[in-house]
């Protein structure tokens, strides 16, 4: 799905591009391969590995690179 210039710049206007503009919210499964980007241009292949309470347990790596990705913890608790 291809989407006109203005919506790609409503949608970075959002944060994040999910899918080259999927709308959002994304719904996926974990083994399931997320593009992003961001405001810049640029890109991360993000998947979901695990999910438990508000935390997150994601893979994620550059497009061009053929690796299983690295593992990040995201915990919205650890910004406080």
């Amino acid at each position: 799905m291809k989407f006109s210039d203005d919506e790609i710049a409503r949608r970075l206007r959002l944060g994040v591009i999910i899918n080259e503009g999927e709308p959002q919210p994304v719904y996926c499964l974990p083994e399931d391969e997320l593009r992003l980007t961001d405001a810049g241009g640029r890109e991360m292949l993000v998947r979901i590995a695990a999910v438990a309470g508000r935390s997150a347990l994601v893979t994620y790596r550059p497009p061009s690179d053929s690796s299983q990705g690295t593992v990040h913890e995201t915990r919205p608790d650890a910004a406080r």
